[in-house]
């Protein structure tokens, strides 16, 4: 047997018997939904297509047409089970963006002499916000956390907010899947939170990008699960717990 086909007949054993969700004590993290991150016309599509024209296409029609209507119905499901829903926001405080760490800062600059916009803009961008068909519901306690690192636990003080709201496993989708999503869900197994991904609640820049970064993280960070597979457990959960 290939060592491909070894590690998937392992995955499919590690989920005929993963243990239950504990809808409870769950919370969804929605990672840089972002005008910029996931338009084709925003500022990360326009910097790398000048290098490699349509190199994000796949990228941004997955977004559209796949990922935003799953992080859709994931929300309707939290909010209906009236769970903890946050969000990051990966931007700068600054107008002149220096609180960006140095990587993201030579980016900055590369990408202003390149297209004449920097690639990962400050909150007073208006591309900086969050996708308006996902709009956090600040009048139902869902938070939204501004980001200035890959990773969401880096920060901000999403650890200690999980924490006071009693969260054990943490739902994560959004984007990118090899590198945000990847990070947070890292970070997030290492400090003891069961780790949820949301296979088509998420994207990368490819097909065979998605899937690695989601096979390496399934072997032993968190579990893999289908949008709907997910929703429909909240729900069960909903349902006994109304009896």
């Amino acid at each position: 047997m290939e060592p491909d086909a070894k590690i998937d007949a392992f995955l499919a054993a590690k989920r005929g018997i993963r243990a239950p969700l504990d809808v409870a004590h769950s919370a969804l993290l929605v990672i840089d939904m972002q005008g910029y991150q996931v338009s084709g016309d925003g500022a990360i599509a326009k910097f790398f297509g000048t290098f490699a024209p349509g190199v994000l296409d796949y990228f941004t029609e997955r977004v559209k047409d796949v990922v935003v209507p799953s992080i859709t119905s994931l929300l309707g499901a939290f909010r209906e089970a009236r769970l903890p829903v946050l969000f990051t926001r990966y931007a700068s405080n600054r107008p002149d963006l220096k609180d960006y760490p140095p990587q993201v800062q030579m980016y900055n600059s590369l990408a202003e002499k390149t297209t004449g916009e920097a690639l990962f803009p400050s909150v007073f961008n208006p591309t900086s916000e969050i996708l308006p068909e996902l709009a956090p519901r600040a009048e139902d306690g869902e938070i939204v956390l501004l980001k200035t690192t890959s990773c969401a636990f880096t920060s901000t003080d999403l650890d200690h907010l999980l924490r006071n709201l009693h969260v054990s496993t943490l739902v994560i989708c959004g984007v990118v899947t090899n590198m945000c999503v990847e990070g947070a869900a890292r970070i997030a197994a290492d400090l003891g939170f069961r780790v949820v991904l949301v296979d088509d609640a998420c994207a990368a820049w490819s097909p065979a990008m998605h899937e690695a970064s989601l096979r390496s993280l399934e072997l032993l960070y968190c579990d893999v699960i289908k949008t709907e597979e997910l929703v429909r457990n909240i729900r069960r959960s909903m349902r006994k717990k109304e009896k």
